[in-house]
């Protein structure tokens, strides 16, 4: 059954928000710098809800990237979520933030190839995981699991024509092989989000969550990659 289904995304310097329609057109807004989180999110929520023409209240699902990512951009629309619930019947699913860039990457470039999702953490790591896409059937593989990983291991990991895409693409070096960056404005976006819980494995990296007391994962464990991984 159709839903109008509504999607945050703040977990890195972009904000983005965008609303499915029953119809399935997508309306969205996005921007990106330091410290305007907390005024554009709900600013974005209000002006896409005015041009569809509905009220906050006509939403049937609250979609949000749940880590990993910025401490400050997941506690605000952790907390602007928790406000637009409040009194609310629409449900609240959370998403895998690098599930998100992945299979956002994988849409633009080429889906035989594995994907490396890359998103800023401390000083010289990132977070990341491998995927691959099967067009055909809509399902999204993970090939290692998501973890802190020193950025040279990141590196060692990449493959011949690898795909490497998220907001952590300026922090790698020039990795010298035939791989296919893509920037960050280009695969973090809400947008994303509910195409995660389009899947055809989303529980894998989409599930319900009592809004009261869920926290974003806001950092993942730090292991040792393996030029294999």
């Amino acid at each position: 059954m159709s839903k109008k289904s509504l999607a945050i995304e703040t977990s890195t310097s972009i904000c983005s928000v965008a609303l499915k329609l029953n119809d399935g057109n997508v309306i969205s807004r996005s921007t990106s710098g330091m410290g305007i989180h907390s005024e554009k999110a709900i600013m974005f929520v209000s002006e896409v809800t005015e041009q569809a023409g509905i009220s906050f209240y006509d939403i049937d699902q609250i979609v949000l990237n749940g880590g990993p990512g910025s401490f400050t951009g997941l506690r605000i629309s952790t907390s602007l979520v928790k406000g637009l619930l409040f009194n609310s019947t629409a449900s609240f699913s959370i998403v895998d933030g690098l599930a998100s860039i992945a299979l956002k990457a994988a849409k633009i470039a080429n889906p035989s190839k594995r994907i490396h999702a890359v998103v800023n953490a401390r000083r010289t790591h990132l977070y990341h995981r491998i995927f691959k896409y099967d067009r055909d059937t809509n399902y999204l593989f993970a090939l290692n699991d998501a973890a802190t990983r020193p950025i040279s291991d990141i590196v060692d990991s990449v493959e011949d024509g690898d795909i490497i895409a998220g907001d952590g693409v300026n922090r790698l070096p020039d990795i010298g092989k035939s791989s296919k960056i893509i920037s960050a404005s280009d695969v973090i976006m809400a947008e994303s989000l509910l195409d995660v819980t389009g899947l055809v494995n989303s529980q894998d990296y989409s599930n319900l969550a009592d809004v009261n007391n869920f926290e974003p994962v806001y950092k993942l464990p730090e292991v040792m990659n393996t030029p294999n991984d």
